[in-house]
């Protein structure tokens, strides 16, 4: 079996890995809207260690292909030339100086066949529905993680280290179906997060609930 090392992506110069992370925080901030990482972290499901090397240009070389496509998924660019334009890779190879947004249309393809894709937004807003569809992201990805037996996970399941959503999952949400409880969940998280970019009309948990049954 090939060491960590050994899959580490290597031969980039250490001048253009920190190129990349500014690159990176100037998307995260200029394209993303997420003034501090933590809002990016909790949205994607991604480790805000890995999101902060990576901007400040620690361990360069040693990041593993793996580690490059979580950050990849986080920041929402192709990984490599393959997945789309101004992906990660080319950059780092220095084919491109600049990053691009993954197309949206490949961004909800399901990974692997037979997983389900993220269900479409139970409402009829575009603005809404972007600003929401990374904390979507996350919440689908946390219920397809659990064993496949789970159809109708608890609010603990769901969010073991989050005791207001698991809460709203059980309370209100318990009366939506599985995908449009995880936009429900999405809608809040996002509402709830003073750095994401803000969309859509406010309104409180039980209005949102009748919207939600209402679409």
């Amino acid at each position: 079996m090939a060491s960590k090392a050994q899959r580490a992506v290597t031969g980039v110069p250490h001048e253009r890995w920190a190129q990349f992370g500014k690159a990176l925080q100037a998307w995260r901030e200029d394209v993303l809207g997420y003034e501090a990482r933590v809002g990016l972290a909790r949205a994607s499901d991604v480790n805000i260690r890995l999101l902060q090397d990576l901007e400040k240009n620690y361990r360069a070389g040693t990041y593993t292909k793996w580690s490059l496509q979580d950050a990849a998924r986080a920041y929402e660019v192709p990984y490599s030339p393959e997945d789309g334009p101004g992906s990660m890779l080319a950059f780092l190879r220095g084919e491109s100086d600049a990053l691009a947004r993954v197309k949206a249309v490949s961004a909800e393809k399901p990974a692997v066949l037979g997983v389900p894709s993220l269900p479409p937004a139970p409402f009829g807003d575009p603005d809404r529905e972007d600003a929401d569809r990374p904390y979507a992201r996350a919440i689908w990805r946390r219920f397809l993680d659990l064993p496949r037996r789970v159809t109708e996970p608890s609010g603990a399941q769901m969010f073991p280290d989050a005791p207001d959503d698991a809460q709203a999952w059980d309370g209100i949400g318990a009366r939506l179906d599985i995908g449009d409880r995880v936009w429900f969940i999405a809608d809040l998280r996002r509402r709830a997060d003073p750095r994401a970019i803000r969309g859509g009309n406010s309104g409180s948990a039980a209005g949102l609930s009748r919207g939600y049954v209402a679409a």
